[in-house]
């Protein structure tokens, strides 16, 4: 029976450097041991415990490195197998556990799908009320909005302001009074001139 252990990285390795005896109880068992290694580089010359052997990649596949040597495994034990199993079973996802995560994964995406299309019709709608309402205001003020420029269409822009922001009402008013003054001064002139003339005929 063989043991593997996996390291991926060189200080993956060196923390188990450090506590070497932590699996001592596994290669009791075992008729080799052995640490693969993601790269020969993480397990640095003559690091390996003498009753190691290491795998490294080499040339697409797993390669032996250092052969690991023939040690005399103690029996199994029932307390021992049982570890194991409980491991075992510790590491499995149930069955159940991961339809119900493909199930919450699809409905997920479902859900985003059609998110996204109904985002695109109440854009597409937008539109077209947009594109309506700019019609409807071509039509009425003779300015095509996609031509407009504020130096030749300027004082239409003005206009526009000036009735939205209530003005227009304020301004009628304002020339209907300068009416009323222009032509009370024009009825003084003409008394003044008739006034002259008859002053003039008498002389």
């Amino acid at each position: 029976m063989h043991g593997f252990e996996i390291k991926v990285s060189r200080g993956d390795w060196l923390r188990e450097l450090k506590n070497p005896g932590k699996a001592d109880e596994l290669i009791a068992h075992c008729d080799r041991w052995w640490i693969v290694a993601a790269e020969s580089a993480i397990v640095a010359n003559a690091e390996l415990p003498p009753t190691w052997g290491l795998f490294a990649p080499a040339g697409g596949r797993l390669a032996v490195v250092v052969q690991a040597p023939k040690l005399e495994p103690q029996p199994l034990d029932r307390a021992f197998v049982a570890a194991l199993l409980r491991r075992a079973a510790e590491a499995v996802v149930p069955t159940a556990d991961v339809e119900r995560a493909v199930e919450t994964c699809v409905r997920d995406r479902i859900a985003a799908a059609l998110a996204v299309e109904r985002s695109k019709d109440g854009s597409a709608q937008e539109y077209e009320r947009l594109i309506a309402s700019v019609a409807k205001f071509e039509a009425a003020s003779g300015v095509r909005i996609d031509r407009y420029s504020a130096e030749r269409n300027g004082p239409i822009g003005a206009a526009v302001k000036l009735v939205l922001a209530g003005g227009l009402t304020a301004e009628r008013n304002r020339l209907a009074r300068l009416r009323v003054q222009a032509q009370e001064i024009v009825a003084s002139i003409d008394t003044v001139l008739r006034e002259a003339a008859e002053e003039g005929s008498t002389a």
